[in-house]
């Protein structure tokens, strides 16, 4: 099975998904024209390779009138008007899945922090300055994982990844758990270590079984 998987900031995370079999494009600290270049890479390996695609995001992402966007590391925001122009909204990873037509699709957004721009978003009716809004539409056999559940804040961790990414890195090292089971696991530790201040979510379209590690 071909397996194609995309990373922004990722941190440590790459070697853990290369050692479940994926094909890792790592990116980070990249800039909008960059990012949106590797997005639309992405969804031509799957289109020629098949298989699972996998998109972990860890950074900056925001909400506006119910859509979420990644903030590369030139965004200048100084008004919510400016955000779908300094921004990659991420409905084009959305679409980008839906071009290549491969068989199952995972994305992992650990980006669920405070927004820098809260201050002026509370003026506005148009954005919600707490986390990344729910994701109502997504390509058949899909899963997607949030560190927090939508419209609350993450926490960050004490290294360097945040507490999120770092139960996942621990959960995805043990073979033979089924995909659901792997963000189960992780959505445990997440709550007990935070007291109940950070809860994971997913939601899942996924009808086929998937291990990381068999």
């Amino acid at each position: 099975m071909n397996v194609v998987s995309f990373f922004a900031g990722a941190g440590g995370l790459d070697l853990g998904f290369q050692k479940a079999g994926f094909n890792a494009l790592v990116y980070t600290d990249i800039d909008q024209k960059t990012m949106k270049k590797a997005i639309r890479e992405f969804g031509e390996q799957l289109k020629e390779k098949g298989g699972v695609g996998l998109f972990y995001y860890a950074g900056h992402g925001l909400q506006a009138d119910g859509r979420n966007f990644l903030l590369p590391i030139d965004a200048s925001i100084r008004k919510v008007q400016d955000i779908e122009f300094e921004s990659v909204d991420l409905g084009r990873l959305l679409s980008e899945f839906e071009y290549a037509e491969n068989k199952m699709n995972i994305m992992i957004l650990d980006a669920c922090r405070d927004n820098p721009y809260k201050d002026d978003f509370e003026k506005s009716k148009y954005a919600s300055y707490n986390g990344l809004a729910a994701i109502g539409t997504a390509p058949y056999n899909s899963f997607i994982a949030f560190s927090t559940a939508p419209g609350s804040v993450a926490l960050d961790g004490k290294g360097m990844n945040s507490l999120y990414t770092q139960e996942l890195m621990s959960s995805l090292q043990i073979p033979g758990r089924p995909l659901e089971d792997v963000f189960k696991q992780v959505r445990k530790k997440v709550r007990l270590s935070s007291e109940g201040r950070q809860i994971p979510w997913e939601s899942s379209s996924v009808e086929d079984d998937f291990y990381f590690l068999k």
